[in-house]
């Protein structure tokens, strides 16, 4: 035979085995295939290749499981921006105004551009590089105020109460986001972490487990170490939902310095162990405290939850309450003891990401914290008695408006309403809680010993 003959053969041998390689074996990619092709061919309208692809994914992770999903492109980039704790902007916080169409700003974030600019809280956004926002979306408003790191925008505000706009150049840069706030703003709008009232108290709101979060605890308990000798300790993790479960670990190891945190187990998990098509859980990891990094072992410790803790928080909340080294005040968590995982589809997720639940956790004591169908009145984490306090949706309300209040950097001489001045804990009584059993530990640490 030729030689250019048997060339062409094997070729042609090549291109076929490279062919079946690449082809999907799975038949049900075959199919879906030629359902897209049928649609593509014969629908009675045009559809886009992508909202195909999406309404797809969204459909085949909800049938997973209720916290498996398909993140598109826009809501993958916010959840990255919010767990890795900095975005690309101008560092404000915006709201629709209530009764008629149009923006204010909530709050400009702490010496961002947005603020360093003379950005106010209420202001209302009317004009972006002089295009008017009337009639935009939230999201249309956005992207026109968004850009690239180091070129300005030019931003219309109306004062409360003025007729007269205001033009503002401002310079977008990479804006940090803190996770965890303190009881009240100072007047440089910094963080005060003890309680008005009770200044031997060190109060931390975590908002979520973001990747600077245990360094932002820790710099908080050595700033308040060298402020003076403080009686006890609350961390605030109500309406927490969770965030990454390395910053749950290193929160936990800044409370104790041995004992197990949390065990994580999931199918095909185990080093070494073959693949499984069955539902059994295999041991993946199990981390232990590590005293290199504990800050404070024994100050009396209470944690505030409530049915909106959950995931991370709930990995700490148990990990400290089954070492006996904090007190849960509050209500029943939400019960999330499930672990996903982000994973990008295509270059730089420029198709989105799946968020996967690739293993469930499990409490030092053995208990899994997850809320099934099926499962015992033991999910979740339960406060400790005598502290289980019930609030009421209108209790709730309050105490958030009087957080949002708090949140927000207001100018200077800014004069606060009676309302805007209430403590927390003049109306939260699961603080108020939380308080109490602060001042019953310090009674009874300082009691004498008697034989």
């Amino acid at each position: 035979m030729p030689g250019r003959n048997l060339l062409v053969i094997w070729i042609a041998i090549i291109s076929s085995v490279l062919c079946y390689v690449q082809v999907p074996h799975n038949q049900y990619f075959r199919v879906y295939q030629h359902a897209v092709n049928l649609i593509q061919a014969d629908y009675v309208d045009s559809v886009e290749d992508h909202t195909l692809f999406e309404h797809s994914m969204h459909g085949m992770m909800q049938s997973l499981d209720e916290f498996s999903a398909y993140l598109e492109p826009r809501t993958h980039q916010r959840l990255q921006e919010g767990l890795n704790q900095q975005f690309a902007g101008i560092g404000i916080s915006m709201l629709p105004k209530e009764a008629e169409s149009g923006f204010i700003v909530e709050t400009p974030f702490l010496n961002g551009p947005a603020h360093s600019a003379g950005i106010q809280a209420d202001d209302e956004i009317i004009e972006v590089n002089n295009v008017t926002t009337a009639d935009k979306t939230m999201t249309e408003l956005i992207d026109m105020i968004k850009g690239p790191v180091g070129e300005s925008v030019m931003i219309t505000v109306r004062r409360p109460q003025s007729a007269e706009s205001l033009k503002l150049e401002i310079v977008r840069a990479i804006v940090k986001v803190p996770n965890v706030e303190g009881d009240r703003r100072r007047q440089d709008g910094q963080w005060d972490f003890r309680l008005e009232h009770n200044p031997d108290i060190v109060y931390m709101r975590v908002k979520e487990f973001g990747s600077e979060t245990a360094k932002e605890i820790a710099l908080i308990l050595r700033q308040e170490k060298k402020r003076g000798v403080y009686a006890g300790i609350i961390m605030d993790l109500r309406r927490n939902g969770g965030g990454f479960l390395d910053a749950a670990v290193d929160v936990c190891n800044l409370f104790i310095h041995d004992g197990t945190i949390v065990e994580v187990r999931g199918r095909n998990l185990a080093e070494n162990s073959p693949p499984s098509s069955t539902n059994e859980k295999h041991l993946f990891d199990r981390y232990e405290a590590n005293n290199t990094t504990t800050i404070d072992s024994s100050t009396p410790l209470a944690i505030v939850v409530n049915g909106e803790s959950a995931s991370a928080s709930e990995i700490v909340a148990a990990c400290l309450q089954d070492n006996n080294r904090a007190t849960i005040v509050g209500e029943r968590t939400f019960g999330k003891g499930s672990v996903q995982n982000i994973m990008s589809l295509g270059h730089e997720a420029e198709f989105g990401a799946l968020k996967l639940t690739i293993a469930h956790f499990f409490r030092p004591s053995g208990k899994n914290i997850h809320k099934t169908e099926a499962a015992s009145k033991d999910w979740g984490v339960h406060p400790d008695e005598p502290y289980e306090v019930l609030m009421t949706e209108e209790q709730y309300q309050e105490y958030y408006n009087n957080r949002r209040e708090r949140f927000i950097i207001r100018p200077q001489g800014y004069e606060m309403t009676q309302q805007q001045e209430q403590t927390d804990e003049a109306i939260d009584v699961q603080l108020q809680s939380a308080i109490e059993f602060i001042r019953r530990e310090r009674i009874n640490s300082s009691a004498p010993n008697r034989i």
